[in-house]
């Protein structure tokens, strides 16, 4: 059986959130997963997809042949101590109602043996179990060396959960997608760090019954803008997505510091960049997503006034063309 058309499937609302529990719970309690609702999936035919996948390019090096198999973005590992089978099935539950599942779906990438292998060994062997004690323990006392493979773990996971031919099994194919920005996942096959730009805020997410029946407070907003070089577009992208017990929310803003006032306040905690030495001994708790991230307006720049040193930080509340118009007038002068 061939890939549906993604067109004949049900869409999500994005702005919806989806929480997966045990069938049977006469709560939220025992919730273990919150996750974005523009998480796309689509189901397939399982042998033929993957004979398909063997004819296709690798999704990071673009050059090799990908494995049958691919990469599995949430690994076996962590299916298996998140959402073991053993505990039954699992249901979806959002505004539009409740959907059961037998299983946990995979979430695999088209990606060749070469790649997978480096990130096995960059990622998963050094931070694999790290970031699933951060993800699901309250406390989880990393080491700082612990803290840095967990953080890059999870930089790697949300990424590669936002690419653009990433394979989900029940859901369509919807944005947010991290088109066009190959510099976002060059450096996971390489021995590079992060670009410049890439930043994550973490907080514990509480997902008990009172907290989910609780009326959410609304969010500050921060608009992430277009931004036009010299008719080079530069793409700003977010994502935010709360596995298990952990809420992160990771923006690509190249080029344009921003303000993130929860982090400034100690509400939620800056997980990338990192100092050398930090270490996560826990996380803040809160009941909802205290900031959100949201298409800005198009700014048109010349090519000497795209400068980081004269852009005022973006500011939740602030549209980023009000931002510049008073710096730009004074660089003028």
């Amino acid at each position: 059986m061939g890939v549906p058309d993604p067109s004949h499937c049900n869409q999500t609302d994005p702005d919806m959130a989806l929480v997966l529990r045990r069938v049977g719970l006469s709560s939220f309690s025992d919730s273990r997963i919150i996750i974005a609702a523009w998480l796309p999936t689509c189901h397939h035919g399982r042998m033929s997809r993957k004979a398909e996948r063997a004819k296709e390019t690798c999704g990071l090096c673009n050059s090799n042949l990908s494995s049958p198999g691919g990469e599995h973005v949430l690994t076996r590992a962590l299916t298996r101590e998140f959402f073991p089978k053993s505990k039954g099935s699992y249901t979806t539950t959002s505004r539009n109602g409740v959907v059961v599942r037998p299983h946990f779906d995979s979430v695999i990438l088209a990606c060749c043996p070469g790649c997978n292998d480096i990130l096995e060994k960059r990622f998963e062997t050094p931070g694999g179990k790290a970031a699933r004690r951060l993800l699901s323990e309250p406390e989880p006392k990393l080491t700082p060396s612990e803290t840095v493979h967990a953080v890059l773990w999870i930089l790697k996971t949300w990424l590669l959960l936002a690419h653009p031919r990433t394979e989900f099994q029940t859901v369509p194919p919807v944005s947010p997608r991290a088109q066009g920005l190959p510099e976002l996942y060059s450096w996971l096959i390489s021995d590079q760090l992060p670009p410049a730009g890439l930043s994550a805020w973490a907080f514990r997410h509480r997902q008990d019954s009172d907290s989910l029946m609780k009326m959410p407070a609304p969010a500050q907003r921060l608009e992430l803008p277009i931004v036009i070089v010299n008719g080079k577009t530069i793409p700003f992208f977010s994502m935010d997505l709360t596995l298990k017990l952990v809420n992160v929310a990771l923006v690509y803003h190249p080029g344009w510091r921003l303000h993130h006032s929860p982090a400034a306040s100690g509400e939620v905690t800056q997980i990338w960049p990192i100092s050398p030495g930090v270490q996560l001994y826990s996380l803040p708790e809160l009941h909802n997503r205290p900031l959100q991230f949201a298409s800005g307006a198009t700014l048109k720049f010349l090519p000497d006034r795209y400068q980081e040193e004269h852009l005022p930080a973006l500011t939740p509340g602030v549209s980023p063309e009000f931002l510049v118009l008073d710096r730009l007038a004074a660089f003028d002068q």
